[in-house]
């Protein structure tokens, strides 16, 4: 990658599976879900005893080959993970259903990690659907942690806006939920509000305060 995109997208110098990794070590979590493996950085980057992943790619490095919207469906209902990282489809829909479906099978104090909330183009980066090829695709699935903040009182959710195109991290817990017309959010408006809609922090201050 090179040096204009290490540091604009990059600024922290971690990437999501090194900030999984510290979450696990941190709290002793023993099982880990992916949804979106692709070609395996993070998933095969990432120690934990139970490692599940998924993606609909046969060609992926998934373990279980299906869109998440099955694996949830048929995953037992009593069943909880620690940390679970979203990376599947980069739309709004889609990753706010595996945010919700995630914190259905989320242990009490378990993690959420959403990928690509932070894009920093609007042209090239947040179009949906994806149009031709792009070296970078986003999507808006940074409309899905804006509606989470907006639907839900039981959750704490932040952004570690300069973590490898920025990460939302949600946990349970009592949580005031945002007001905003969300039927009216397109990425103009969201640039302009993003400190309040994100709650963004810097990924030094998060390990410091938070870990």
């Amino acid at each position: 990658m090179s040096e204009y995109y290490m540091e604009k997208y990059y600024p922290s110098g971690l990437k999501p599976k090194d900030m999984i990794q510290k979450l696990i070590d941190k709290h002793g979590y023993q099982s880990y879900l992916e949804i979106g493996v692709a070609w395996g950085e993070t998933f095969d980057g990432v120690r934990a005893k139970y490692k599940v992943g998924v993606d609909p790619d046969p060609n992926s490095k998934a373990t279980q080959v299906m869109p998440s919207d099955e694996f949830f469906k048929n995953l037992d209902p009593h069943y909880k993970f620690d940390i679970i990282f979203v990376d599947g489809l980069h739309q709004w829909e889609q990753c706010y259903r595996d945010i919700e479906n995630s914190l259905n099978h989320l242990s009490p104090d378990g993690t959420i990690l959403v990928h690509d909330v932070n894009p920093l183009e609007e042209v090239w980066v947040t179009d949906v659907p994806r149009e031709g090829f792009t070296p970078i695709w986003t999507g808006d699935v940074y409309k899905a942690i804006v509606k989470a903040r907006i639907d839900r009182n039981d959750i704490q959710v932040c952004t570690l806006y300069d973590l490898w195109f920025g990460v939302g991290v949600i946990r349970k817990g009592i949580g005031v939920p945002i007001k905003w017309d969300f039927d009216n959010l397109d990425y103009g408006v969201w640039v302009d509000n993003k400190d309040y809609l994100m709650n963004p922090i810097k990924t030094s201050e998060f390990i410091e305060k938070m870990l």
